[in-house]
């Protein structure tokens, strides 16, 4: 193939746009602009009398697609920190058992009186 071959020019090949311009052309029968006519309307009323629950219908499967992936990713993310080593120690849990320390259990009201007067007879 010759450089020469794939070189465009600016001018228009007047054969090739007679014929796109006949087959891109408008159609001109009155009969094909009456018939679109007509089935874009009815489209469009039956686009209008769609309940919701037809319009719900049509994002079900993208919906159950895109909650499928986020059960998977966090199926993913618990299985990655599952794996993780507890952070606490040997060494840690055995301090906190050798310091003291006092351990005070909030009961409710009645049960806090009760206490109090039991400590102040006894005395």
């Amino acid at each position: 193939m010759a450089d020469n071959d794939l070189e465009f020019t600016a001018e228009a090949d007047p054969r090739v746009t007679g014929a796109l311009r006949s087959h891109y052309a408008a159609p001109r029968d009155e009969a094909y602009w009456e018939s679109l006519q007509a089935q874009v309307m009815a489209r469009i009323a039956a686009g209008a009398r769609a309940s919701w629950l037809q319009v719900a219908a049509g994002w079900a499967r993208p919906g159950l697609a895109a909650a499928a992936a986020v059960l998977l990713v966090a199926a993913a993310l618990f299985q990655l920190n599952r794996d993780e080593p507890e952070s606490i120690s040997f060494a840690a849990m055995t301090q906190i058992a050798s310091q003291p320390e006092f351990i005070y259990i909030e009961n409710d009201a009645a049960s806090q009186r009760d206490e109090t007067l039991r400590l102040v007879v006894s005395h």
